[in-house]
Parts: structure tokens; C-alpha cells; sequence
């Protein structure tokens, strides 16, 4: 019994570039016995792409695929007619760059990415794969941090629905200076060398001044910032 004619395909047939589907032919009759043969350049022309029922594919731009029957078994000779199919391929963006930044434990990060085309649009996420969406556009602002932590950030085509590859943008969080005195080079309030940590205690900020092992103790002259104080 002679094969028939493939009627269909299964497998999807619009991707995104870069990726791959693979197509099954499927309906008429396989006969007696039959391989396959499929093509991309036209009917029969080119080189065969696979001999079974399947294919997969990862063309770089929409094309047709080809495919027929060819009988295997003796006194059948005639293959059957093609049948073809269109895999549209919609453009996938190149992922956005973005750079990370350093803050200061206890503070936000302001974040920017670039390299969108006219059709792409920017979303954020806080994992490499999958999860929740945290904002779209250029720019995210991350809520307060006090360890670091690395974001993500990809160009969706929306003419296609293609996602780039997602870049991590680190956020380095460093700790909050220790605002402790040691007095130990003068009494002067606004000398950074009497602090811990090299920095003079701003309006916001606590600081320390220890009841021991203070080599001076802090006096005031002139104008000084002086929050909120743990003696």
C-alpha cells in the first residue's frame, strides 16, 4: 500500500529568534512503509533535514518547511506530494546594559538600563529566570537595603512578545560608618579623627560617645550637627 500525503504539522509555529521548535507531520497514511523527507530551501531542494517524522528547527528568520512520504516498501516507488508549513520567527532583543551600584547600608538605589529599540520595553525582576515583575521602564528605584543584592533587568519586543536574556545589576550595600567617639586626637566634635569611623556624625545620625576608654572627651565650639546622642 502506497503512503499518502502529510495533511498537517504539530509543534509550534511562531518563535521567538534563538530558539528552536520541533515539527511533526501528521494525517494521511504511512502505507506499507514510508521515511520522510523535509526541506527549508523549497520542495526538494537543499539538503534533507531528517528522514523521520519529525524535525526540529531553529531558523533565524520565518520560513516554509517542506515535507513528503517516500515509500520503503518494495513496488511502491512514488513518493507523495509536499505538504508545507510557515514557522514565524519574531525578533528577540539584545539584552539591556545596566550598571550596578555601591550605597550605604540603611539606603535606596537608584538603577538605569539602556539599549532599547523603538518596539522594546524594559521590566525589572529580582531573580535571573521567571518570578514577579517588580516595575517596568529605564529606571527602578529598590526599596531600602542592608545587604547587597543583585537585580535583573530585560528588553521585551512587544511587537512579538520576545524577551532578551536578563542583566544582573548589582547592588554593593556597604555597612553604616559606626558613629562611635574616641577623642583621640582633640576634644573638637568636627574632627573625623576622633570618630571610629572616620566621619563626623551628621542631624540623623546616632552617635556614641563611650563612658571609658575615651582618650578626650567631645566639646562643642562653633556650629556643630549633633543628632541624636547615646552617652
Amino acid at each position: 500500500t502506497p503512503p499518502t500525503a502529510v495533511t498537517g504539522f504539530t509543534g509550534v509555529d511562531t518563535i521567538c529568534s534563538g530558539t528552536s521548535t520541533t515539527l511533526t507531520a501528521i494525517g494521511g497514511s504511512e502505507g506499507s512503509g514510508a521515511s520522510y523527507e523535509w526541506y527549508a530551501s523549497g520542495p526538494g531542494v537543499g539538503p534533507v533535514l531528517s528522514t523521520t517524522s519529525s524535525v526540529t528547527v531553529s531558523p533565524s528568520a520565518s520560513i516554509d518547511y517542506y515535507v513528503r512520504r517516500v515509500p520503503t516498501s518494495t513496488g511502491c516507488s512514488t513518493p507523495t506530494a509536499y505538504f508545507s508549513m510557515s514557522v514565524e520567527v519574531n525578533p528577540t532583543p539584545t539584552a539591556p546594559s545596566a550598571g550596578g551600584t555601591i550605597i550605604t547600608a540603611g539606603t535606596t538605589a537608584s538603577l538605569s538600563a539602556s539599549g532599547a529599540g523603538p518596539n522594546d520595553t524594559y521590566h525589572w525582576f529580582d531573580v535571573s529566570t521567571g518570578g514577579t515583575e517588580l516595575t517596568t521602564g529605564a529606571t527602578y528605584t529598590t526599596p531600602v537595603l542592608n545587604a547587597t543584592t543583585t537585580y535583573y533587568v530585560e528588553l521585551l519586543d512587544i511587537t512579538g512578545g520576545c524577551p532578551s536574556a536578563r542583566t544582573p545589576v548589582t547592588v554593593t550595600v556597604n555597612p553604616a560608618p559606626s558613629f562611635i567617639w574616641t577623642g583621640l586626637t582633640s576634644s573638637d566634635w568636627n574632627v573625623i579623627t576622633n570618630w571610629v569611623s572616620g566621619v563626623v556624625p551628621g542631624l540623623t545620625d546616632v552617635a556614641t560617645i563611650p563612658a571609658t576608654g575615651v582618650t578626650n572627651y567631645p566639646m562643642i565650639t562653633g556650629t556643630a550637627n549633633v543628632g541624636p546622642t547615646v552617652i
